[in-house]
């Protein structure tokens, strides 16, 4: 099957694609989970409805990053394979 065959059909989900939970990622994922644990307790509840709320925010705002870096990427491979296909190949000399 074709890969836009595959992406029609729902087969492949970019915006589905997770970071791999390990690693650097992991180390800051468990900074951050200290720092908030240690926040908390400082805020109170009124001040844990606000965190909530800029997290919610932060949160939509990188979907929407993490959308058009996506979008951004394949448009330049398309470009990149754009600028290939059409380039005349005649004057290469075969390694």
């Amino acid at each position: 099957m074709t890969i836009l065959k595959e992406l029609y059909n729902g087969n492949i989900c970019p915006g589905e694609k997770f970071v791999k939970k390990s690693g650097e990622y992991q180390k800051l994922m468990i900074k951050l989970s200290g720092c908030v644990d240690k926040l908390i307790p400082m805020i109170g509840d009124e001040g844990r409805d606000l965190w909530d709320e800029i997290r919610e925010t932060e949160l939509s705002m990188e979907v929407i990053s993490d959308r058009e870096s996506f979008i951004d990427g394949f448009c330049i491979g398309a470009r990149m394979m754009l600028e290939v296909m059409s380039e005349d190949r005649t004057d290469r000399t075969v390694l």
